[in-house]
């Protein structure tokens, strides 16, 4: 099978070719750290990650960098509305994002922060200076947007319809689309030396330093929001050719937002769902599959509904792997039966992979997924028994694309089976009492003790339970 990536800059679908033979390298655009992670960003990062994941499925080495920006204008604002240091305000949200990040199951390699490669920035910045796509005025330091060529390409613009987007009519800019490639100091804002005076980093040139350091000057893959595209992916790619006089990114991918009502789910609206609080009422495995549920390029819009209908289809799947846990499995040779499920098996198997390998479709590819596990349930329900090797691939199938999903990695489905036959026995044995049957009650309980779980009876006849 052939994977292929839709290109945000060519607007169609490649097949993909790695810079580097079985070594694919990742920067996807973190967040800025001036408040909570949202579910808008969430959906992004496990996109990410199921794309990371299905391309360790296929083999390659996958180097994965996503960064934070710990600085910038929003941070800088956002910490004087508080009262708060800038660098007190991002740490805060850059420990929550990092725990946001690690409950939902989210890898990544490196994490660099943007105040940690000040020095990689003003060594760009200087370069391309002396290469004359940059100049000084009394502000910053200005990308002059006229000198490259292609700018305007990946959001399919003119550079004279650019105008339109630039609130900043500074006079000494030489062209409106002009881009900060570096902001000297204003009174009380955090600052680093620099040739052009003291002052921080544009926001853009954050992103191209710090891939450029840990991936080098070409890369496989970027991405991050569709919001991102212009300015901010424009201007990277801006930046980082004049700098090299590389192609910077071979493959650009964009994530649809996520969506309220048909609005962007974003801060600025007040209509944000904190990732943390999500993770609180719903199961991170459930969050996941629901926010890959529609396909990456698309918008999705928020719906409480379907993240619960998400949840049972979760179960379902669950259930699929209890029930393969506990079934006979049998040495004999297949049944006409036992073969048959075998060529289902392989061909949504089949199903799963076509789709992940079709710029990662993972709508189809969950629908692969769930009939096979009605498939294997509807044979469960006839059969108690089933061969061996067939059982044991079944599992594995399950577990594979699990593990792609970044789902069925829990034990928790079956513990909680386990607490329900416990409270059974419970039950049960408080009905023996009730009836006088007592040494059976007392049977049951030395059993449950045996097994570390402590009965202890009530006045009013029932009883409560514990874990030794």
């Amino acid at each position: 099978m052939v994977l292929k990536i839709y290109n945000t800059l060519t607007r169609k679908k490649e097949t993909f070719k790695p810079i580097r033979e079985n070594m694919v390298s990742i920067y996807w655009c973190g967040q800025t750290v001036y408040d909570s992670t949202h579910l808008g960003h969430a959906r992004a990062y496990v996109v990410a990650d199921v794309i990371r994941r299905w391309l360790k499925f296929r083999g390659y080495n996958v180097l994965y960098i996503e960064n934070v920006t710990d600085i910038d204008d929003k941070i800088i604002n956002r910490a004087n509305e508080l009262g708060i240091t800038w660098k007190e305000l991002a740490e805060k949200y850059t420990r929550e994002l990092e725990y946001v990040m690690s409950s939902l199951g989210i890898h990544v390699d490196f994490r660099p922060k943007a105040t940690e490669h000040v020095p990689e920035m003003i060594g760009i910045v200087s370069r391309l200076v002396e290469k004359g796509y940059a100049y000084e005025i009394s502000d910053g330091v200005y990308f002059d947007v006229s000198k490259f060529k292609d700018y305007g390409a990946l959001s399919r613009q003119k550079l004279e319809d650019l105008k339109k987007y630039r609130t900043d009519l500074n006079p000494e800019k030489k062209n409106p689309g002009d881009f900060a490639l570096w902001k000297k100091q204003k009174p009380g804002e955090p600052a680093w030396s620099s040739p052009w005076g003291e002052g921080r980093p544009g926001w853009h040139i954050e992103c191209s330093a710090m891939s450029t350091r840990y991936l080098g000057e070409s890369m496989d893959i970027h991405g991050g929001g569709s919001d991102l595209i212009f300015p901010h992916h424009e201007n990277e790619i801006a930046q980082s050719e004049a700098y090299s006089d590389k192609k910077f990114v071979n493959y650009w991918m964009h994530v649809g937002l996520l969506q309220v009502k048909g609005e962007k789910m974003s801060k600025s609206l007040k209509n944000f769902i904190p990732t943390k609080d999500a993770i609180e009422k719903w199961d991170p495995e459930v969050l996941r599959l629901y926010l890959i549920s529609n396909h990456y390029r698309k918008p999705m819009d928020f719906n409480e509904d379907d993240l619960n209908g998400t949840s049972k289809t979760l179960d379902k799947l669950y259930n699929v792997l209890n029930s393969l846990a506990g079934v006979n499995r049998a040495e004999e040779k297949l049944t006409e039966n036992e073969k048959d499920l075998r060529k289902s098996v392989n061909s949504l198997s089949k199903r799963f992979e076509a789709a992940m390998d079709d710029d990662f479709n993972t709508p189809v590819a969950s629908m692969a997924l769930n009939m096979l596990s009605n498939t294997v349930n509807e044979f469960l329900a006839k059969n108690k028994d089933m061969n061996k090797n067939l059982a044991d691939l079944i599992e594995q199938t399950f577990k594979d694309f699990g593990q792609v999903f970044g789902i069925l990695q829990s034990k928790k489905q079956g513990q909680a089976i386990i607490k329900g036959l416990i409270e059974s026995i419970i039950e049960i044995r408080d009905a023996l009492r009730r009836t006088g049957k007592y040494d059976l009650a007392d049977t049951l309980r030395e059993k449950l003790k045996e097994l570390n779980v402590i009965v202890e009876d009530r006045k009013d006849g029932t009883s409560t339970w514990r874990i030794r």
